[in-house]
């Protein structure tokens, strides 16, 4: 199964069998109030080998699709103190089912029943915490905590002209109470935010953007810590905003280490067939992300070589200009000059193609249908680095555009064999034109590369292409793909995207 979401915490437990029952109580109102008209299966194990106060609550839940939900609660009390664990998994046939993720609602309960809790130095709460102006330094200390182990989700009050309508806090509220055990969401007033920015500089959120400050160090120059500009939050619906915040923090909570009373040959009750596969699954598992390793090996000696290029480059062009009289342009141009310029950089692959939509419009047609399982890739580990490699690659595409409305006369391939500025690699590890004869004669392989297009190009509405940039070699089957058409010398004189999404949307005889 796969694990969509982990809650742990710790608080204090003066009676160690009363706060055990506690959390079976409300484990059990929990599963037998929501079980009603589903095919549910709910175990209690409470006598666990040589653990005292110990308890482990599984809630299993089939449909008649295939899929299975599960839910697991593991709770124990050590020296007055209380080690709680809430997971929840999924597991389906249809690796293509779109999936919401969030906290269970029995978190609320088991919050209550134990007094709350704390992770490190992190509290869990169970609702938006609301700062004004001289509470900012205690979330600034917070946020520089060493010991910090949720995210900070801070929402930003919209600057004054805003007409979108869109209530800041609402959406804010519908983050807390998703997330709810897996980061802390808080909300800044213009007045808290004056202060905010006073104490964290460009490191702080302002004007309607929402910044998620995951557990690591906050300084500056530091693209860690997601910024999405109020421009991007009122762009798209807003339960796509709370999908995507939702989708990152509950990623980032599967991957932490289970408190150590929560662990152990004690807890395990599989058979020995079910821990070969188990084991059989880890060994897979090291085997992708030693393939992974590999390839981002490879692309990170491939962006040092572009690297030292487009240094040369900018060094070069530094000493004509200056030979010229005009050094201050190059200075100048260091820096976008207002927000109504493309972002040098985004924070996930939803930016990207969000900002192609937003800045790219008269060189690339990006509909929304385009936009497949962004969920998934937004919550990676590997989210941002894909965002700003599909963000140079859209921008590639659009500056092909222009180059061919100024006389280019080749295909986007030859293009970028010229090295151009703002090119994309001329690799088949990066860029394939062609799709080969097995995909091209499968009927189900067409299938699944036959995607929206502007009713210009093709009245059907629908065409059939093979041009893709592979965002991605490692990452498995979530390798990020952008597929486009070039009608460049067509009807509209733009290319054409028609998907963005992961690599197993888009299956080969590989996978």
């Amino acid at each position: 199964m796969s694990l969509l979401y982990r809650a742990m915490w710790e608080s204090k437990a003066d009676d160690s069998a009363a706060t055990i029952q506690a959390c079976r109580n409300a484990f059990d109102r929990w599963a037998k109030e929501t079980g009603e008209g589903k095919s549910r299966n709910y175990e209690v194990r409470d006598e666990l080998t040589d653990l005292d106060n110990a308890l482990e609550a599984t809630c299993t839940d089939s449909g008649s699709d295939g899929q299975l939900w599960k839910t697991t609660g593991r709770f124990r009390v050590v020296d007055g103190t209380l080690s709680a664990l809430v997971e929840n998994s999924f597991e389906g046939d249809d690796v293509t089912v779109r999936i919401s993720v969030g906290r269970p609602r029995v978190i609320a309960d088991l919050l209550t029943a134990t007094g709350g809790g704390r992770l490190g130095g992190s509290a869990l709460l169970d609702e938006v915490s609301e700062l004004d102006a001289a509470q900012v330094s205690v979330l600034v200390d917070f946020l520089k905590k060493t010991d910090r182990r949720l995210p900070a989700i801070v929402f930003t009050e919209p600057p004054p002209n805003d007409d979108s309508g869109l209530d800041w806090k609402r959406l804010a509220a519908r983050v807390a109470t998703r997330s709810m055990g897996t980061a802390q969401v808080f909300t800044l007033g213009n007045a808290a935010v004056t202060e905010f920015r006073r104490q964290l500089g460009d490191m702080a959120a302002w004007g309607g953007a929402i910044r998620t400050y995951v557990p690591a160090r906050v300084v500056e120059g530091s693209h860690m810590h997601r910024f999405l500009p109020w421009k991007y939050v009122v762009a798209r619906p807003a339960g796509a905003t709370v999908d995507g915040l939702v989708s990152f923090v509950t990623q980032q909570s599967t991957r932490r280490r289970v408190l150590p009373a929560l662990t152990g040959p004690e807890w395990d009750s599989a058979s020995g067939s079910d821990l070969g596969a188990a084991n059989a699954e880890l060994q897979q598992q090291i085997d992708s992300y030693e393939d992974e390793n590999l390839s981002l090996t490879e692309d990170y000696e491939e962006a040092t070589r572009e690297l030292s290029l487009a240094q040369a480059h900018l060094e070069r062009l530094q000493k004509v200009l200056a030979e010229h009289g005009h050094a201050g342009l190059y200075w100048g141009a260091q820096h976008a000059e207002s927000t109504d310029e493309a972002p040098d950089m985004v924070d996930a692959i939803s930016e990207a193609v969000l900002a192609a939509q937003m800045y790219l419009a008269d060189d690339l047609t990006v509909p929304e249908s385009c936009k497949r399982d962004l969920k998934k890739l937004d919550s990676h580990m590997n989210s941002a680095a894909w965002g700003n490699t599909a963000w140079r690659g859209l921008r590639a595409l659009a500056a092909f555009v222009r180059d061919r409305r100024d006389g280019f006369a080749g295909d986007f391939w030859a293009w970028c064999l010229k090295g151009r500025p703002g090119g994309w690699p001329a690799s088949p590890k990066k860029l394939s034109m062609r799709e080969g004869e097995t995909v091209v004669n499968n009927k189900k392989f067409r299938t699944c590369r036959t995607f929206d297009i502007d009713p210009a190009v093709d009245r059907s509405g629908r065409l059939y292409m093979e041009p893709h940039l592979k965002i991605a070699e490692g990452g498995g089957n979530l390798a990020p793909r952008i597929y486009f058409y070039d009608d460049t010398a067509g009807t509209t004189g733009k290319v054409h995207i028609g998907f963005v999404g992961p690599h197993y949307l888009i299956p080969n005889t590989k996978t």
